[in-house]
């Protein structure tokens, strides 16, 4: 679910017999509760609303969601071997990256091999 770029996700809650939201792309913790599947976009909207208003009146900027610019630093020679690696495949070091943490932590099987780019 998504509004004005935050994103939530949804659970039931059988004890409840209610759905819960958690705004998850921003530091602030931001609930919110529906009885149906049909409320839930309202209520979704109307946290994120009263979030934006309540830090309009309290002076305070409200947290962005991410952006997927992320800072990376690494050692000379893995940064060396990336440089190489993307030189030889045609590749950004940015493309290299993104396959690498797809492979180990989304489990794709594009994953990249940089043992044979770094000196020993």
């Amino acid at each position: 679910m998504e509004y004005k770029g935050y994103s939530a996700c949804i659970y039931p809650d059988s004890e409840t017999k209610t759905f819960k939201g958690k705004v998850i792309d921003i530091n602030d913790a931001l609930f919110f509760e529906a009885n149906s599947f049909d409320e839930l976009e309202d209520r979704f909207q109307k946290t994120i609303d009263s979030y934006l208003a309540f830090c309009n009146r309290i002076h305070k900027d409200p947290d962005k969601p991410f952006s997927g610019k992320l800072t990376y630093r690494t050692d000379k020679k893995t940064h060396r071997a990336l440089a190489v690696m993307a030189g030889l495949t045609g590749k950004s070091i940015n493309t290299l990256m993104e396959s690498a943490i797809q492979s180990t932590f989304f489990n794709k099987k594009d994953s990249i091999d940089l043992s044979s780019f770094t000196e020993s």
